[in-house]
């Protein structure tokens, strides 16, 4: 995997955790704009696999130990 490549699966990923963070901070909030961020999310993901940064392993990994992270800040 060359430097150029890692570089943009690092940046991919540090973006993705931050939006899926917001998600869950305005989840309890009913707003446009948790609607907004899930599709933004959804685009995000979708324009990753296209880009092919990452694969669905790595995304649905990435996803599930931000969501564990978050909980786990939480109690």
């Amino acid at each position: 995997m060359s430097l150029n490549t890692q570089y943009k699966k690092i940046k991919f990923s540090d973006h993705l955790r931050s939006l899926i963070s917001r998600y869950y901070d305005l989840q309890d909030d009913q707003t446009s704009e948790i609607t907004a961020l899930k599709y933004r999310i959804d685009g995000y993901v979708q324009a990753g696999l296209i880009m092919d940064v990452l694969d669905n392993v790595d995304i649905q990994a990435l996803i599930d130990k931000e969501i564990e992270s978050l909980f786990v800040k939480n109690e």
